[in-house]
Parts: C-alpha cells; sequence; structure tokens
C-alpha cells in the first residue's frame, strides 16, 4: 500500500518527489488499533468511509469499522461529495454514502466527482455527467480530465483545449499539452519544429497572458511556477516576472518553497531549496528533495544524504537547520500534523509515525502503513490491515463519541452536514497566500452554535464557542484561544464584508479538521 517512492523530478508538469525521513524521541501520545487488523487492503479515509478489501471484493467501512458497504465490488474508489465511483466486472457506476447505487453500474471508464461532475466513457469516448447521472457534457472527446477551478482538459484527435462546468469548449483544441488552472491560470504547451514543445500561461478565456516562451513549465501553484529555458531552471510569478533566476540545472515546485538543483548530470544532481523570494535557504547539497505543491508553509522540509537502500531521510526548518535528524531509511509527508517513515533494516526496519518535532506516536511496528486521514490511518501487521487512531485509546466503538462531519468546497457556497445540504455562507471558502480560509461567522454560529461580535474600533473579533473564548484581529497573525497566545500563519481578511480565517484557527474548538487537496474540500468533525 503506501510505501514511500523516491520520485526525482521531472519538470514539463509538476513532480514530487516523494520518500522518507526522521528522527526518533519518546512516545508522547496515545494510540491504538480502534479497527482490527481484518482485511486484506485497506484505502484511507475520505468523508468518513474507507474501502476495505476482504476476500478479494471491495466494501467501505465507516470510522466505528461497521460495515457499511458490503464487499462486492471489484474496485472502489475514495467518496469525494458524498458518492464514490465503484466497479463490478468491466462496469464503473456511482454509490453514496449509504452505500446505494444512485448512478448505475453502465461505464466503460469513469472517474472520481470533482466539483460535482465526473468524466465517464461509453462506446469508448468520453463526456462528463453530473450528480444526479444526468449528461452535461456528450460523449465526444477522447478524454475529458477532472475539473479543477471550473475548468477541465480535454483532448480530441491528438489536440487538447479546455470546458467549463456548463460543457462549452471554451479554449480551443490547438495545444498538445495542457495542465490544471490554478489562481485562473494554466501552462499550456504547442509542439513546433522537431516535436519540441513550447510553453506558457494561459487564463480561463484562452488567452495567452504569459508569452509561449519557454520550454518547460509547471502549473501556477500559489501564484508561482517553475519554468525553464535553455535547458536552464527557475520561477516566475503569475504576472511573468522571474522570481527565481533560470541558473539552475532543475527546479520543482515544493509548495511553500522552489526545491532547485546543480549537476553536471541527472544522476549528479544535488538538491536545495530557494524562497519565492528568490532567497536560497537550503545550498543544492542533498541528494534528494521531497516536494508537495499542497504543503503548508509550516511543514519540514524533507531531503536525503545517499541513495537506494543507503539513503538516509530527516527535516529541515525553512531556516535550513536541521530540525529532525536524517536517521530514516523512509519517510513521507506531513499530514495531520503527522508522518508515518521507517526505521533502517539494521534497526527493525519497521513504520511508525512521527510529529513536527520527531517525537514518536505511533511505534514502529508496522509492515505498511498509510498517512493519517480524518484522524485514522491504515496499519498492516502480518498482511492484514486495520487503522490506528490518535484520538483516545478507546477500541470498542460503543465508547466512541458520536462524530458530526460538515464538508466544505473551495470556491463554493454549498455545505454539507453529512449528506445534508445546510445553509450556505456569505462567502465560499477561499485560498490565500497557500492557506485554507474560512467564513468565521458562519462557522462559529451556523455550524458550532457560538456567538460571534465584531469590534469595529480595534477590529477585533471575539468569538465564544464550545466554552472557548477566541480573539483575533484583522491582518494580525496572533490570536488568544482562552487567554493563551497562538501564532497564526495567515492573518485573520475581511473579505466582501465577510471575515475569513485560517483553517487552523478552529483547531481548538472542533474535534478534527483535514483538507484534502486532490477535492479541495475541508472535513470538520464535531463531538455530538
Amino acid at each position: 500500500m503506501k510505501k514511500l517512492i523516491l520520485i526525482m523530478m521531472a519538470i514539463c508538469l509538476i513532480s514530487s518527489l516523494h520518500v522518507p525521513v526522521v528522527a526518533s524521541s519518546e512516545q508522547t501520545r496515545l494510540h491504538a488499533v480502534v479497527i482490527p487488523m481484518i482485511y486484506e487492503d485497506a484505502r484511507d479515509f475520505s468523508e468518513g468511509m474507507a474501502a476495505v478489501a476482504d476476500d478479494g471484493k471491495w466494501g467501505y467501512i465507516d470510522a466505528h469499522g461497521n460495515m457499511v458497504v458490503p464487499s462486492q465490488y471489484d474496485a472502489a474508489y475514495p467518496f469525494f461529495g458524498g458518492m464514490a465511483c465503484v466497479k463490478s466486472g468491466d462496469k464503473y457506476g456511482y454509490i453514496d454514502l449509504s452505500g446505494s447505487l444512485v448512478i448505475p453500474l453502465q461505464y466503460e471508464d469513469a472517474t472520481s466527482f470533482s466539483e460535482g461532475l465526473a468524466s465517464v466513457v461509453m462506446d469508448g469516448k468520453c463526456g462528463v455527467i453530473n450528480q444526479k447521472g444526468e449528461q452535461v457534457v456528450p460523449f465526444i472527446y477522447d478524454r475529458v480530465n477532472s475539473f479543477f477551478g471550473g475548468m477541465a482538459g480535454v483532448i480530441r484527435d491528438g489536440k487538447r483545449g479546455y470546458i467549463d462546468i456548463s460543457g462549452e469548449l471554451v479554449v480551443p483544441l490547438e495545444y498538445s499539452i495542457t495542465t490544471r488552472f490554478f489562481h485562473g491560470l494554466a501552462a499550456v504547451a504547442q509542439q513546433g519544429e522537431g516535436f519540441r514543445n513550447t510553453w506558457g500561461f494561459i487564463d480561463t478565456s484562452g488567452e495567452i497572458v504569459i508569452p509561449m516562451l519557454y520550454s518547460a513549465a509547471s502549473e501556477m501553484y500559489n501564484g508561482i511556477a517553475t519554468v525553464a529555458k535553455d535547458n536552464r531552471f527557475g520561477a516566475i510569478s503569475s504576472t511573468g516576472e522571474v522570481i527565481v533566476p533560470l541558473e539552475y540545472d532543475m527546479a520543482v515546485h515544493g509548495g511553500h518553497f522552489i526545491a532547485v538543483a546543480k549537476g553536471e548530470n541527472f544522476q549528479e544532481l544535488k538538491w536545495g531549496a530557494v524562497l519565492f523570494t528568490g532567497r536560497e535557504i537550503i545550498p543544492p547539497v542533498y541528494d534528494a528533495i521531497a516536494t508537495n505543491p499542497f504543503q503548508s508553509d509550516e511543514a519540514p522540509i524533507l531531503v536525503a544524504l545517499g541513495a537506494g537502500d543507503e539513503a538516509r531521510w530527516g527535516y529541515l526548518d525553512m531556516a535550513g537547520e536541521v530540525c529532525i535528524p536524517l536517521s530514516y531509511s523512509e519517510a513521507n509527508a506531513f499530514y495531520e500534523g503527522l508522518a508515518s517513515v521507517r526505521l533502517p533494516e539494521e534497526s527493525g526496519g519497521g513504520w511508525g509515525f512521527i510529529d513536527t518535532l520527531g517525537n514518536i506516536v505511533v511505534p514502529f511496528e508496522y509492515e505498511a502503513v498509510n498517512g493519517f486521514r480524518e484522524g485514522l490511518s491504515a496499519i498492516q501487521q502480518g498482511g492484514q490491515w486495520g487503522y490506528v487512531s490518535l484520538d483516545s485509546g478507546l477500541s470498542d466503538p460503543e465508547e466512541m463519541p458520536s462524530m458530526e462531519q460538515i464538508t466544505m468546497t473551495i470556491g463554493s457556497l454549498d455545505v454539507y452536514r453529512g449528506e445534508v445540504q445546510i445553509e450556505s455562507p456569505s462567502i465560499a471558502p477561499m485560498i490565500i497566500n497557500d492557506r485554507t480560509m474560512l467564513p468565521y461567522r458562519f462557522l462559529c454560529e451556523t455550524v458550532l452554535g457560538g456567538e460571534v461580535q465584531f469590534h469595529h474600533e480595534t477590529r477585533g473579533v471575539i468569538a465564544l464557542v464550545n466554552g472557548h473564548k477566541i480573539e483575533m484581529f484583522i491582518d494580525k497573525t496572533e490570536m488568544t484561544v482562552d487567554g493563551e497566545t497562538v501564532e497564526l500563519s495567515q492573518p485573520p481578511v475581511i473579505i466582501e464584508s465577510s471575515t475569513l480565517v485560517p483553517l487552523r484557527a478552529f483547531e481548538s474548538v472542533v474535534s478534527s479538521l483535514s483538507w484534502n487537496p486532490e477535492s479541495q474540500t475541508v472535513t470538520v468533525k464535531l463531538n455530538r
């Protein structure tokens, strides 16, 4: 299942070098196997459900280990927007969170829903359906990618363009390569002489806003893209301004930094890191570096010295200092504040989890693990899979508190409590400076049942929620929770008369928070 693989970066689009790291310390948090290791295979939790395999067939369990959907499918995919794609025989369809087959098993291929739409294949051609199973885009394309930012790339007769959510072809089929839209821009390539691609950036109307000047380009994450010209790599902003000089032998977007490399050839590249300001924080001396465009700027940077079985991974802080020693043979990125890491074979070779301080929170006793999602991680022992939790060590579902789940999507006013759509906020969640920002009054009052007061003179916002007093100020990064100061990575802002605050500002008043970069959804869990 989840074994970390080092992927040395290919630029064109954006790659991720995803591999292991970490240092050991004392175990600091309770953990417990809350769902027994009885499954042949297991996937991550998404929207309170996880796909598990038994006797070669797939079904779904909930966070208490209850079998909600019996093991009957040949393939089962994560839930997005309350629906999951499943396969039986050679046909695909969709189920809802209750397990009901709401869109029949009739497609030759299918994707998960994204922004309420999914691409499906019939008679060898691809179209798009909505969550009612209604056709939105006719079956005329060779391929339709998932929707992202209201746009989806399409391919027909070897040429690529884009459609919008209504199915209209808004960018003509004239490109050789297309990528996803971020911040209203997409990297695209046109094929020239000698089958060489020339890259630039277009907006959602199809207008070229950054000229086709480059031999390679990544997607425009956080308003920054890596580019290449004459085999030299660097980075530009969304206006086309060069922010990292094109002087490196390779450059890859790392989410909150640019990974850069120098070397005589690909096999000899040494990696370092540069901030978006162009300042080098890590000199190019490491044999590998892990990149994840969706990582927050609080995440340590994963690096390695050595190669293959001799590689040892560890983490650096944003000053380039080692914060978790390079002592692990494999490691993953941090999710929900935890990273899965593996000990070297001479130390046992087991998988476990550490926190951002390097403390061991789940001991190194598993054959394989997944990352934590929604407070649970799949673990393997003796060839069988189950799930571990850090909540309280409770293994009896009867003792576990009932949970209520709220789901919100970036750019959408649709909010769901479980499967039921509830009142919409006055403004949609959005991403600002690589931070997920949520409507504060809506979450505090409508979702959590609290009270929010805004003081215009001080630009202060006080919330009373679940017995906690939270105070913060517009454009300031300090907040207090019950009198204790907490530093925010992004200050609260006012947009369209609504206050938006970082996702992590709610950590003290909810049971768990999770962010899914693929579906651009935020899941909030509440004890009820």
